[in-house]
């Protein structure tokens, strides 16, 4: 008489629907979302030194331009560890060239993981005014755009994440999220869709604003600087996994971005 009842057949199954369902979200968990590659404009993952010559790990084959200036104390910004594997340490007088298409704007969204020590000033949300001129820890230099045009910007600190917007005596803090973030990696997100924007950090929406006053908001093409800028001060701090999309991602997909570029580094 066999000893596996109903009741145990059950059982085992659960254990092995389980166990089935753990490895498929395990393999799920480390693949590219396939509905984005269309999208993916270039992806950064710094896993090894390549010089000054920044490759992108995409098929698109769109290279960033790492660059230093006479005051930077380090033969390469390349380091071992990061979220994954490698990442690009910053230490205010480097700084990373994107190679962003001019056409694109309005509708975009950047992806990427920072680590910092080091704080920002917290401005009050607003859609005008130039607060941003002060206080600020560029990882995106918010460029200026010109009258009507402006150009992006992230400040990012232990003490929270900003999005801003640069265009001629307009320097608003557009998304502020004014929490304490400490020194540990963290994945932001940032989703512009026809001038809305909203700010994701660790794949959690914690912030959006209505649609920009500007006739056009263009992405950032310079990652950290090489001196003081205009607003503030250089990013110091390190990056990784760093992705630039031509459409707004959806919650769903920030979400999916955030789980696909984890790694056991970023705990560390």
């Amino acid at each position: 008489m066999s000893i596996f009842t109903k009741s145990s057949k059950l059982i085992a199954t659960g254990i092995l629907f389980t166990t089935v369902f753990s490895n498929a979200h395990a393999q799920t968990k480390a693949r590219f979302p396939s509905e984005l590659k269309q999208s993916l404009l270039f992806h950064y993952t710094f896993d090894k030194d390549t010089d000054t010559k920044i490759i992108d790990s995409s098929k698109n084959e769109n290279n960033a331009i790492l660059s230093y200036n006479w005051a930077s104390k380090e033969n390469s910004a390349w380091q071992k560890t990061g979220v994954k594997n490698g990442s690009l340490k910053f230490d205010g007088h480097t700084q990373l060239t994107l190679p962003v298409p001019s056409k694109l704007k309005d509708t975009f969204t950047v992806c990427f993981w920072y680590k910092t020590d080091k704080s920002h000033e917290v401005d009050e949300q607003a859609d005008g005014g130039d607060s941003g001129l002060t206080g600020q820890h560029w990882l995106l230099k918010a460029g200026m755009g010109g009258m009507k045009k402006a150009g992006m910007g992230v400040s990012v600190g232990t003490n929270g994440v900003s999005v801003y917007e640069h265009a001629s005596d307009y320097v608003p803090g557009r998304v502020v999220y004014d929490k304490p973030l400490g020194k540990e990696w963290l994945h932001v997100a940032v989703v512009y869709s026809r001038k809305k924007v909203s700010l994701f950090v660790n794949g959690e929406k914690v912030g959006k604003a209505d649609k920009s006053p500007m006739e056009s908001v263009y992405p950032a093409i310079i990652v950290g600087q090489m001196s003081d800028g205009f607003s503030g001060k250089s990013f110091i701090g390190s990056l990784d996994e760093f992705m630039m999309f031509k459409s707004a991602l959806s919650t769903d997909n920030v979400k999916k971005i955030y789980k696909y570029s984890q790694g056991k580094g970023m705990k560390k």
